[in-house]
């Protein structure tokens, strides 16, 4: 059994990166960039400017195949 005394807390995890909310609007809303260029261009992760437009309710863009209507 685990002393109480034993257990460390949770690390917190790395700190939330700075990103301009309205670049990253302008940039994948405005400019219709990927996710992929937005983050380049901010230079984050493409995992991190998708949760960031998932908190602020944007959709994600479905990229149609050619030949889609």
């Amino acid at each position: 059994m685990l002393n109480q005394n034993s257990c460390s807390k949770r690390q917190p995890g790395r700190p939330r990166a700075q990103i301009d909310d309205k670049e990253l609007l302008r940039l994948y809303v405005d400019k219709r960039l990927s996710v992929r260029d937005v983050a380049e261009r901010l230079g984050v992760s493409h995992q991190t400017v998708a949760r960031r437009l998932s908190e602020a309710d944007i959709p994600a863009k479905r990229w149609r195949l050619p030949g889609e209507n």
